[in-house]
């Protein structure tokens, strides 16, 4: 003889709770067990910070080169004024401008943000200079003065380089806004011309 309660079924699916548990750890159990697409999951967790590690890698090379780029064009123009020939020629802030910008190709935008100060003084023991960064965490002003034959040279560029990473993956921020100052310079005494 059939119970009365044969026919009918159970709602949630004819499964108790204890089943569904039961149900849901064997689920589990299987997911952990399987190896199909394990690499794909694995990439997934590695690949983001991969990435971000190769672009910081990057960038930071690239800071670097142009860095040294600026290095290489302010020694190629102090050599330009301390020869004589720039004031030969009549050169200001802007020719001196262009051959500094000549050799760091384009890894940085020579007419937004690059400050030249070259300063002229009668003996190293006068020489004074501004610091780059003003108080207000901006680049200071530039003055151009490449002086006469046997006076001191004091030779500064700087630039002002927007970090596209932010500082918190790279550290290499030295500026307000996420921004690092790229500077070279070059002293020394003109050839008396």
């Amino acid at each position: 003889m059939r119970s009365p309660s044969a026919g009918l079924r159970s709602v949630g699916g004819g499964r108790t709770g204890q089943e569904r548990t039961i149900g849901r750890r064997s689920v589990w159990r299987r997911f952990l067990r399987a190896r199909e697409g394990a690499t794909a999951v694995e990439f997934a967790m590695v690949a983001a910070p991969f990435f971000v590690t190769l672009y910081a890698i990057v960038q930071v090379s690239l800071l670097y080169y142009a860095e040294s780029m600026l290095e290489t064009g302010v020694a190629e123009a102090a050599r330009m004024i301390r020869t004589g020939q720039a004031q030969s020629a009549s050169m200001g802030e802007n020719e001196i401008r262009a051959l500094v910008c000549g050799h760091v190709f384009g890894l940085i935008n020579c007419n937004e943000g690059l400050v030249v100060d070259v300063r002229a003084f009668p003996s190293f023991e006068d020489v004074a200079v501004p610091p780059a960064v003003g108080g207000d965490g901006e680049l200071a002003a530039g003055t151009y003065n490449a002086g006469a034959g046997s006076e001191v040279v004091i030779f500064r560029v700087f630039y002002s380089y927007k970090l596209p990473i932010p500082d918190t993956v790279t550290g290499l921020s030295n500026m307000s806004g996420g921004r690092r100052l790229m500077a070279a310079s070059a002293a020394f005494r003109n050839e008396p011309f």
